[in-house]
């Protein structure tokens, strides 16, 4: 890193911490100038003229920047970078949105943040079900080589997060809290596997603690650098359903899961009412951005194959939401069980699905 950027990062570090200038302010500048260079180094009357009142002119003047390079010597020894928007790796499509973080803290590959990326999150207290749909469609996006982010928390988002490293896929974690304060901790864990092709990336100082008001805010930066958002579970008041709101105000897609309107988490359904995408498979989400990715990519996911009769396909479609044994599956096609064995058995023949150790069957 040379002089003149590390000085960027401790003076964008240390304006954001000043109590009386404000961020929105910062952000103008930004927007205006394309940098805060020179910032600190400006006397009184040009802050002035620049926007900033008596109060933050002063507060600039008489700056600290102590805290601003022990911050940036600790990420640094921690293997960690500071993102600002004038560097090559901070999200392009994260510039777009009203309100960019002034700097990104990131650990682990930052290359991936300009990728195509593609948000799955859900309910925390999510059901079996879309728990393995939250990992099968992040899996499926992985292996076309859509990068997945997700916000680590419990339920829908690490299943998200583990469904696309099980493809060997890029998945992106944002964070409520500092990076020396991982949230849940319990999932500090994984932060190596997703660390090798992926990153976990916040706007929060290191320390910073995982407070309630953090995640809202961390929401915007989940949409912002992705170019769908697709909701698996939702309450009715959930941070799901902020992050699918942030995500229309930001011109992002928006897909939502269906699920049982008896379900508890059900809010999605209403996304769908209102206009979000209807998706069952991760084919769904792909067929939306097939003039982005690059056809090498789709040959990499499972096709949906060609079937020999409708019954077939509704089998696969099934299955492809959820593993299923062959009770379930009676249920949910209304086919009937020998005929329904008799299904399974060549498609199984074919190679169109197998069977898992707990009975329960898969797309191959």
């Amino acid at each position: 890193m040379n002089s003149n950027s590390r000085d960027l990062q401790i003076a964008a570090i240390t304006l954001r911490g000043l109590k009386r200038v404000q961020e929105q302010k910062l952000r103008e500048i930004v927007r205006v100038r394309g940098t805060l260079n020179g910032i600190l180094d400006m006397p009184f009357e040009e802050l002035i003229s620049l926007g900033f009142d008596l109060a933050a002119a002063e507060a600039i003047i008489n700056a600290d920047t102590s805290f601003a390079e022990k911050e940036l010597n600790e990420l640094e020894s921690m293997g960690g970078r500071l993102l600002l928007p004038e560097n090559s790796d901070y999200p392009a499509i994260l510039k777009e949105i009203y309100d960019p973080p002034l700097f990104l803290y990131v650990l682990g590959y930052a290359g991936c943040l300009n990728d195509l990326c593609i948000a799955v999150v859900g309910a925390r207290k999510v059901s079996r079900s879309g728990e393995d749909m939250a990992f099968k469609l992040a899996n499926g996006l992985a292996e076309c080589g859509v990068a997945v982010a997700s916000g680590l928390a419990y339920g829908a988002d690490i299943s998200a997060h583990l469904g696309a490293l099980s493809a060997d896929g890029s998945t992106i974690a944002v964070l409520g809290s500092g990076l020396k304060n991982i949230y849940p901790g319990n999932h500090s864990k994984y932060i190596s596997d997703i660390c090798r092709k992926g990153c976990l990336i916040t706007e929060y100082s290191l320390y910073v603690e995982p407070k309630s008001y953090n995640f809202p805010k961390r929401n915007r930066i989940i949409s912002g650098i992705s170019r769908g958002v697709v909701i698996v579970e939702a309450s009715g008041r959930s941070g799901s359903l902020i992050t699918g709101r942030l995500a229309l105000e930001q011109g992002r897609d928006l897909f939502a899961v269906p699920i049982s309107p008896l379900a508890a988490n059900n809010a999605a359904n209403s996304l769908i009412k209102g206009g979000a995408i209807l998706v069952q498979t991760h084919h769904d989400i792909i067929q939306e951005y097939s003039h982005i990715i690059k056809p090498a990519d789709v040959c990499n996911c499972k096709q949906k194959p060609e079937f020999d009769t409708p019954e077939q396909e509704n089998v696969w479609d099934e299955i492809s939401i959820e593993p299923l044994t062959a009770d379930e599956l009676v249920i949910s096609t209304g086919i009937d069980y020998t005929k329904l064995t008799t299904i399974l058995f060549s498609m199984e023949l074919e190679g169109k699905i197998k069977k898992t150790g707990n009975g329960r069957y898969t797309p191959s």
